[in-house]
């Protein structure tokens, strides 16, 4: 297998996101999430752990797919 440089690997990845938000009703949610929880955090101040940790619990950050 080739090895592939960090470019190629961020290429694939956001092409697989696109992909995922265009096809997958799962990933749909999980992203809309994230995005309320992003926005409840700057409205509600949350401390950037907070904000992390609501991310993490939610899937955004490392999704179980």
């Amino acid at each position: 297998m080739k090895t592939r440089n960090f470019n190629e690997s961020l290429k694939f990845s956001i092409e697989g996101i696109i992909w995922g938000l265009k096809y997958e009703r799962n990933i749909k949610i999980q992203f809309f999430i994230g995005i309320i929880a992003i926005i409840l955090g700057i409205v509600f101040d949350f401390s950037n752990i907070e904000l992390l940790l609501i991310l993490l619990w939610t899937g955004v950050i490392i999704s179980a797919e």
